[in-house]
């Protein structure tokens, strides 16, 4: 956890400081995976790209939710849920160049 509840809560209600956290930790992370492909995603991915490459998983959400469905009505236990995840997305890396 990167902040506890009392250090959260000065943030609480104010959606332009939340914004801007989110974007804090995502530059500053090792990995970055984006569950949505808005203009927010496209400015963390360009800053990350021009301050040295860093870590970037891009999600086949379809595929994702495929998973999900098989892994909530029990056709695939969680590892070979977590398995499949591995192997859908270890070529859905971005490229430093």
């Amino acid at each position: 956890m990167l902040l506890d509840p009392g250090e959260l809560q000065q943030f609480q209600n104010r959606s332009s400081q939340m914004v801007a956290l989110d974007f804090m930790v995502s530059i500053a992370s090792d990995t970055f995976i984006p569950t949505y492909d808005g203009n927010m995603t496209k400015v963390v991915e360009g800053h990350r790209r021009y301050r040295g490459f860093k870590k970037l998983i891009l999600l086949d959400r379809k595929r994702l939710v495929e998973l999900l469905d098989l892994h909530q009505n029990g056709t695939l236990s969680w590892n070979e849920f977590a398995v499949a995840v591995r192997s859908a997305h270890e070529k859905r890396t971005a490229n430093s160049t």
